[in-house]
């Protein structure tokens, strides 16, 4: 599954070629069927990380995507992303709220890497742009009625409107479970759940109309939708993804599939014919064929296709190793071919730069997307803005504000009163303002 695979590049080399200097190689992934291999690049995939006698730490790796404790080049040297820098997001997360004045929010995260450092970045960018929190409570990683009650109510009763969740949604979920008939709030999505709409029922669309957050860009990768059209099992014979695919696509089990499953049959089941017609959806407009993640694993492939023509086009005595050597084409080293992938800059089929910063990291770019509430009830994740990193100061969020659906669909942003709460010292000043003109708090000090 797309949803499964980290975005990311990583270039594995063997222990015996770096010697004792562990800062200048790879620490690399245990070796599992069909990525043994020494020099393995791997693009996608999840897996253990091991590491060096020298350098006893065990990060944790996030299966939707790697978390920013891998920006540490000295435990992970040859680790580079195709995905934005959680740095990125929560900047990008301040600059939305921002842009629509709200200064009174709460902060939910999850208590993982993912949640925890990235609300740790979200939370000081906000505070440092004069934006308050009401509250700041951790979604636990296990089930617990009692924790998820307390935040429950405490999202309900609190006069903040606006809440920012900064987490995967598996943890989010029972705490939104918990508050089905809430209205008026205003959710905050993290890239994480951003565009997670199926999961939830027609009488919740009303509670999650007008969400808003960052996605990871929906790109339209060059010839994939001509790819899914002519992907037929019956013809695609080497392909061992077909049957599967289709049976997803068109809702039918195909016979031999199904029984080799061990599976009963039910006389409700629709088996697969392969004359249904894949012209006949729209695969641009459906979540089905999502290219989000599929964006990133082309980029990344593009960057070690960049790399490799750079390595062969070395002049001798131009190349960038010790007395400007060039690597041995018949026999570089893994080390070598790395160098070339961090130094990539190039503009794809699409017309988009794509480089790696210092960091191993691509350029901070999402699109802005809103919940709207479809005719028959449904949501549906929807595109009106964009964020771009590399814009100047106050340029990188662009937002279509004519484009929006808020909560109990009104047309304009909520200005609803709020109770501001602002905290120095022991005492607390509260006043009552306009959303739109919450422009000066009383702060009790001392």
């Amino acid at each position: 599954m797309l949803s499964l695979f980290l975005p990311a590049l990583l270039l594995s080399v063997p222990p015996r070629v770096c010697g004792g200097d562990a800062p200048s190689c790879f620490l690399h992934a245990e070796e599992e069927d069909g990525y043994e291999q020494d020099g393995d690049i791997q693009i996608g995939g999840i897996f253990p990380v091991t590491f060096h006698s020298e350098l006893p730490v065990n990060p944790f790796m996030e299966p939707r995507k790697p978390d920013d404790c891998k920006d540490n080049k000295i435990q992970f040297p040859s680790f580079l992303r195709t995905i934005p820098s959680d740095h990125y997001q929560a900047y990008g997360l301040v600059k939305l709220v921002l842009h629509f004045g709200w200064k009174w929010v709460g902060l939910l995260s999850a208590e993982d890497d993912y949640g925890v450092l990235g609300s740790q970045v979200l939370k000081e960018s906000l505070l440092a742009s004069g934006v308050c929190i009401a509250f700041h409570e951790t979604l636990p990683s296990t089930p617990s009625t009692s924790r998820h009650n307390v935040i429950s109510n405490i999202v309900k009763t609190s006069s903040a409107n606006v809440v920012v969740a900064f987490s995967a949604f598996a943890y989010l979920k029972p705490v939104l479970w918990n508050i089905v008939n809430l209205t008026g709030k205003i959710w905050i999505a993290s890239e994480a759940w951003s565009t997670i709409t199926s999961i939830f029922s027609k009488d919740q669309s009303n509670m999650m109309t007008g969400t808003l957050g960052l996605a990871t860009r929906d790109v339209a990768v060059p010839g994939m939708q001509e790819f899914f059209i002519n992907v037929h099992p019956l013809t695609s014979l080497n392909d061992i993804f077909s049957e599967q695919f289709w049976e997803e696509t068109f809702g039918c089990h195909w016979k031999s599939r199904y029984k080799a499953t061990g599976a009963s049959v039910i006389n409700s089941t629709r088996w697969c014919t392969g004359a249904e017609k894949p012209m006949g959806f729209e695969l641009q407009n459906t979540n089905k064929f999502d290219q989000r993640v599929t964006y990133n694993i082309y980029n990344a492939l593009y960057a070690v296709a960049h790399a490799l023509h750079k390595m062969h086009s070395c002049v001798p005595g131009g190349g960038p190793f010790i007395n400007n050597r060039c690597a041995n084409l018949r026999d570089f080293r893994p080390w070598q071919l790395l160098r070339y992938i961090r130094d990539v800059h190039f503009v794809n089929s699409l017309g988009e730069e794509m480089y790696f910063d210092v960091n191993g990291d691509p350029p901070g770019l999402y699109d802005v997307v809103n919940w709207h509430e479809e005719p028959d009830g449904t949501l549906s994740s929807v595109k009106v803005g964009s964020f771009d990193s590399r814009a100047p100061p106050g340029h990188e969020l662009s937002i279509n504000a004519k484009a929006i659906q808020w909560n109990m669909k009104q047309t304009e942003t909520p200005a609803t009163v709020e109770v501001v709460q602002m905290t120095s010292g022991p005492m607390r000043s509260e006043v009552n303002v306009s959303r739109r003109e919450l422009n000066i708090f009383l702060i009790g000090s001392l």
